[in-house]
């Protein structure tokens, strides 16, 4: 019997989400040692709230984020976004193949 691996992404996700502060830090120095591998869904979800509650966080910050991942660090997922005709569409299949 295998055990249930908990949705997770990518730590160079997170990096790119810690970039996109005016510190790069989100913040606090409780990100300053991200796994290199993967952080649980629920940890991605408390980071994304940090970033954005952070000085110096602004509206644009999701675009910031979205200009520092490279497609490679999304894995499969990231070439598939590329792919898309339009941003609806690559939401579309982002939501497909990594629903929340």
């Amino acid at each position: 019997m295998s055990a249930i691996v908990p949705p997770s992404v990518t730590a160079c996700y997170a990096l790119a989400v810690l970039s996109a502060t005016a510190e790069g830090t989100g913040g606090s120095a409780s990100w300053a040692a991200l796994p290199t591998d993967r952080l649980e869904f629920g940890e991605m979800r408390a980071l994304w709230d940090e970033v954005l509650g952070a000085v110096g966080a602004g509206p644009h910050t999701g675009l910031l984020v979205g200009d520092r991942i490279r497609p490679e660090g999304l894995h499969i997922l990231g070439h598939l976004v590329l792919t898309c005709a339009s941003l609806a569409d690559a939401a579309q299949a982002a939501e497909r193949y990594h629903p929340w």
